[in-house]
């Protein structure tokens, strides 16, 4: 929703809850990345992010990058990148809020943030939960006499964790390590022809990140490293359908930058990625490097 409203790029939605994908200057969902704090999240089985399962209250800062220099953080990202940051602030005590919201079919929301903002230390836990029902009606016009029906079976829960620190080792050493956890539940409504559907999908997720950056004067290193765990479960009661498949990622990153000029910067850097995956239309577990 944020997406749509603030930017130009264009949502698919496939309902409330459902698979909702962007497509940024004409360019396929899996040409545009999700980048999390530097890291690009896309799914590596099929290259796309559910922007359904991100919560917008985690993040400090969200922007996106248009066209073809997107593709500095995965190849063939020609479409653009969408940025979710989050920025230390230290020195300013300990800051609690908390929201909900409460909307039609029995959406509801509730989201707690707790931080500690020290002198050298910042730490960060932000929580959220989200449930609806999803039963509005509709007029079925897929149907001859188009009656009046109810959406069913598109019941949706989703539960999220993400806990941050940042530690200032000295004037021109930062460390940061960031976890974030998430689970969502939700049921996959019938197409307007199918008068009944019990089929769900469960997604997990868990993510971790580490980053440590030293200062030389005007020039940086960085040292990056994350671990992406993610699984899908569907099950469809009705024709005795379950399909698991889960993947695995490791990145590590090295970076420079140095100031060479007063409108000059030279970056330069090295990326080793290594990823399995295994799912029941797979032989065996499948790797790439």
């Amino acid at each position: 929703d944020l997406i749509q409203s603030e930017s130009s790029a264009f949502i698919k939605s496939y309902g409330p809850g459902n698979l909702s994908t962007t497509s940024i200057r004409g360019a396929s969902a899996n040409q545009t990345s999700v980048i999390f704090n530097g890291f690009n999240i896309n799914s590596p089985m099929n290259g796309i992010s559910d922007l359904s399962l991100i919560p917008v209250c985690f993040f400090d800062d969200m922007h996106i990058q248009y066209g073809g220099s997107g593709t500095l953080w995965g190849s063939g990202n020609i479409g653009g990148s969408i940025h979710l940051d989050n920025t230390p602030v230290f020195n300013k005590g300990i800051n609690m809020s908390a929201g909900s919201s409460i909307g039609s079919f029995n959406n509801l929301r509730h989201n707690f943030n707790i931080i500690y903002s020290g002198k050298k230390w910042t730490s960060k836990i932000k929580a959220f939960h989200l449930s609806a029902e999803n039963d509005f009606p509709f007029y079925n016009t897929a149907l001859s006499d188009t009656p009046l029906q109810y959406q069913t079976n598109s019941e949706l829960k989703q539960t999220g964790l993400l806990f941050e620190n940042f530690f200032k080792l000295d004037k021109s050493q930062d460390l940061e390590l960031i976890i974030w956890y998430q689970n969502n539940e939700r049921q996959i409504p019938p197409n307007m022809l199918k008068l009944e559907d019990k089929s769900t999908q469960s997604d997990e997720s868990l993510r971790i990140t580490t980053e440590w950056r030293k200062s030389f004067g005007e020039n940086e290193v960085y040292i990056r490293s994350a671990l992406f765990n993610e699984s899908i479960l569907y099950e469809d009661i009705s024709s005795e359908t379950i399909s698991s498949s889960m993947s695995s990622t490791v990145i590590s990153e090295i970076e420079a930058k140095f100031k060479t000029g007063k409108d000059q910067l030279l970056s330069f850097g090295l990326n080793n990625t290594n990823t399995s995956a295994k799912a029941d239309a797979y032989n065996g577990n499948i790797k790439q490097i």
